[in-house]
């Protein structure tokens, strides 16, 4: 692998390859060996994830990219057995995004932490 194409984002062979010969191999340790999309930590009582989206269009049928964001990692956690309670929130906006599309957007993150109980306590943009 010499460059990054989009196929390294795509959860398949490729994204194995790039997950395992660039990040596995800096930051080696006895929870990453493990794998999962989620670390389950301190015996058991805390769990922990992260994902990280970009999709075109950013609205498409039956979600949006906000819904992606607190699905995705709420499933994560739940995978492992986890209730979600607390999420971080990151936010790579793009210059000249309309302000009512982000609106959108976040409303749309508001009402999936509702439905999965959990808040966002930190954040990033």
């Amino acid at each position: 692998m010499k460059t990054i194409t989009l196929a390294h984002g795509n959860g398949g062979q490729e994204n194995n390859e790039l997950i395992s010969k660039v990040f596995y191999k800096a930051f080696k340790n006895d929870i990453l060996d493990k794998s999962e999309d989620a670390a389950v930590i301190e015996n058991g009582n805390l769990a922990f994830s992260t994902d990280s989206f970009t999709v075109s269009p950013l609205f498409f049928n039956g979600a949006d990219i906000g819904k992606l964001a607190i699905y995705g990692t709420c499933n994560d956690l739940a995978m492992m057995g986890a209730k979600p309670k607390y999420l971080t929130c990151c936010v790579i906006i793009e210059e000249g995004l309309d302000k009512r599309v982000l609106d959108k957007i976040v409303r749309s993150m508001k009402e999936e932490l509702e439905v999965n109980g959990a808040v966002v306590v930190s954040g990033d943009t």
